[in-house]
């Protein structure tokens, strides 16, 4: 019974947290005011999110579960890789506060537990290996023209969908603007290596 108090509370406070960030940018949600409004101590707050990082942390993660979820279903290789990356921007460009804090964070943010991982995996690592292995399920249907290695394509699309972000944060862009960015720039270097890629 205990565990799923404890559930329930972590929750309560992540959806207050994310409430106040949304109403006042992440620089300006207060834990007293967090916690106050959870009705809870100030202690308890730091028991199930030891920094405010860790609460960006949760979103992100949240976030990239939940495309991951989205495409899994109904695409495979290059088509999920695509699929994921524009269902990640909706989400991060759709919450703007909440995903301008994510990107202007992102390196501050701390690994979460995932648990068919095992151990704390930061979002961008956890990003990198479900791409690299979508890749590696595209290469025995594709005919790439160059030798396709798949961990160092997974880690560059990794840092074009991150520059594409901090380019949107930085150039105050509209939300559709991110998706169509990602989905570009992702296709263009997935048919630079020799790889299908239909939006």
């Amino acid at each position: 019974m205990a565990s799923t108090h404890s559930t329930d509370l972590r929750e309560r406070l992540f959806q207050v947290a994310l409430g106040h960030v949304r109403r006042q940018g992440y620089a300006h949600a207060s834990i007293s005011e967090i916690t106050l409004e959870a009705q809870v101590a100030k202690g308890t707050f730091f028991n199930y999110f030891p920094t405010k990082y860790h609460l960006l942390s949760e979103v992100l993660h949240r976030w990239i579960e939940q495309s991951m979820a989205d495409v899994d279903a109904g695409f495979a290789g290059t088509e999920a890789v695509l699929a994921f990356s524009r269902s990640l921007a909706s989400r991060l460009s759709g919450d703007r506060k909440v995903g301008e804090a994510v990107v202007i964070h992102l390196s501050e943010v701390p690994g979460v537990q995932v648990s068919d991982l095992g151990g704390a995996v930061r979002a961008e690592d956890r990003m990198r290996d479900w791409i690299e292995a979508r890749l590696t399920e595209a290469l025995p249907v594709a005919v790439p023209l160059v030798e396709v290695r798949p961990p160092l394509l997974a880690f560059v699309l990794t840092c074009v969908f991150r520059g594409t972000l901090d380019e949107w944060v930085r150039g105050r862009q509209e939300a559709r603007a991110l998706d169509l960015a990602v989905a570009d720039r992702m296709s263009y270097v997935l048919r630079a290596s020799g790889l299908p890629a239909t939006q």
